[in-house]
This record gives structure tokens, sequence and C-alpha cells, in this order.
């Protein structure tokens, strides 16, 4: 959390009116649970005992392979509804996901400018979200039954966790995890040190956000019983990256890396047989990309013209060379 923000005493305030107005919140009876989703309760039963509501993919990121268990069509809306009632809880300022005008880009670019910066992440974070943890949510924080709470279970995770996937995932892993984010925004807030979190990156940035920052940081992580990962600390003056940001004196830019691949993609898929599949991945690699720095912007739109074009008439024309964008 930023210092000078407002205090956790009235942020609690708020997310108390918040919770006790909450349609999800003191749900005695399954009937109940779908009035509020407006689905059948028959279909609500069926779909929480169905072994087929989920599908695989592999998908790379971060040079990563992947596996994404995505709910089917009629799961999704249902764990939409769920994810939209969970969003009306109000979100902490520290918060940098699940949120309008919020990303991984704003979760990076307050920590410009600071003069250590330590980051942390929670390992296989939605895995680590388990059906207990779920149901102890709904029935401990947000007063339902035990067969809400139960059925509420089962439509949100799958194979005793989380999806990752699901739109619901992130609303529910923070929820789980709040109690823990609010003690790390407590402990920085005490040291002044700004604190942030993206899905499960966690960042610390200012004075005293030192290695033995950091070490407390792990003791309060292992404490809540969550498993973490490259955990890391930037002395001042360092380039740091955050979130696929990269922070320096200068401001907020691309890995060299990551602007090398792009250009290598952009000339290989303007100069190639369109693939669709591939074009989409390029996509949302410039996407990400734009977000940081606008020069991104033209490709970006070139590529989403070519998928357009090629969903359209089932091929493309190339694009003009002056669309690559130039390294500086």
């Amino acid at each position: 959390m930023t210092p000078g923000t407002r205090t956790h005493g009235a942020e609690q305030s708020d997310e108390t009116r918040a919770l006790l107005s909450n349609p999800l919140h003191g749900l005695s009876e399954p009937r109940q649970l779908a009035a509020v989703l407006g689905v059948p309760l028959p279909e609500l039963w069926r779909l929480s005992r169905a072994v087929n509501n989920y599908f695989a993919f592999e998908t790379q990121t971060g040079g990563k392979l992947r596996l994404v268990t995505a709910p089917r069509r009629r799961l999704e809306e249902i764990q939409g509804d769920v994810c939209h009632q969970l969003r009306r809880l109000g979100q902490p300022d520290y918060l940098h996901s699940g949120m309008r005008g919020r990303s991984n880009v704003t979760h990076a670019a307050g920590h410009q400018g600071q003069a250590w910066l330590c980051k942390i992440d929670l390992r296989s974070f939605y895995l680590q979200v388990t059906a207990a943890h779920v149901r102890r949510l709904f029935s401990h924080d947000m007063q339902c039954s035990a067969s809400v709470a139960a059925l509420l279970t089962r439509l949100c995770t799958t194979e005793g966790h989380l999806p990752i996937g699901g739109k619901v995932s992130q609303p529910l892993a923070f929820r789980v995890a709040k109690p823990m984010l609010d003690e790390l925004a407590s402990l920085a807030m005490a040291a002044n040190i700004r604190f942030s979190c993206n899905v499960d990156d966690l960042c610390f940035s200012g004075e005293k956000a030192t290695p033995s920052f950091l070490w407390r940081v792990k003791q309060v992580i292992h404490k809540c019983g969550f498993r973490y990962h490259d955990a890391k600390c930037y002395r001042p003056g360092q380039p740091r990256l955050v979130t696929g940001v990269l922070l320096t004196d200068a401001g907020t830019t691309l890995r060299g890396r990551d602007v090398l691949r792009i250009r290598q993609e952009l000339s290989a898929r303007f100069n190639a047989d369109p693939c669709e599949k591939k074009l989409r991945s390029l996509q949302g690699r410039l996407a990400a990309a734009s977000a940081i720095d606008s020069r991104y912007r033209p490709a970006l739109d070139a590529v989403q013209a070519r998928l357009k074009s090629l969903s359209a008439h089932g091929s493309i024309r190339g694009a003009p060379r002056n669309m690559l964008v130039q390294s500086t």
C-alpha cells in the first residue's frame, strides 16, 4: 500500500458494509443461491455433479508451458456471476488484479523511482487454494449455510482446487489470501514501504525494502500456510523486472529479449502464410507490450486488422514493413 492512503480501519468499515449488503452473504438455502444467480436449482445441482465441466489446453507464458483448465460455457457463465458478486465486496488499495483500470503495468509502475525493491511470488497460487479454503470462505466469511457453501464450492473448484482458467479463480484466491495480504500491507505501512499485489506477485519498495524486510515477508507467508518462490531484492539504481515490466531510471519499458521476440514474430507473420493461432499469440504479446510502451499500438492495430480480414475472407494480404516496431 502506498504511504498516505486511508487507514485499514476505514477500509474495514467499508468492507463490512459491502459484505453485509452482498447478495451472496447469509444465504441459508440452495434455492436462494439459485435465485441470486438466476439459474434453476436443478441445473445448479446437475452442474455441481457433472464430470465434464472443464476442458484443458496448454499455453505458453514467459517461455514456459502451462496447463489451463477452463470451464465450459454454461459453468463459465455461472462462475462469472459469482465473480461479479465477489468483486462487489470492494478491493483494498494494494490490489492491482481483477480491477478496472489496474493491471500488471500499474502494479509495476507504482514502484518506479524507489530505492530498494523486493518481490516474491506465491507458488502455484490457484492450486494452493483448495476446495476446503473455498468452502470456509463461503461458510465463515460470507456466512452461508453448509449446504450453500458446499454447492458454491463444487461450482467454483475442480479436482480439489481453483481452476487455472476460470473467471472466479482470481477473486476467490484473493479473498482466501486476504488476511495474509492485509498483514503484509500493515507490515509494509509500518516501515513506510510501498506494497502492491497482482494475482500472485507481491512487490515492496522503499528505503527499508531490504533483504531483512523480505525475510519478514517470507515468515508471514509461511505462517499463513502458503508457499512462495522467485524472491528477489534489487539494490538502489538497479533495473528491476516486475510482472514483465522493466523499471529503469528512465521509466518503464520492455526487456530487450521481449522487444527482439516481438520484432522477429512481426517480421515472420507478415511475410508468411497467415496462421490464426500464431497471429492471436502475437496479438496477446503486442497487447501486453502496448500497455507498457505506446509505440507498439500501431503494430497491434495491424495484427488485429489482419485477424479480422482472415476471419472474413480466409486469407490476408501482407502488412507494410513500416508496421514493424523499431527498438531504441
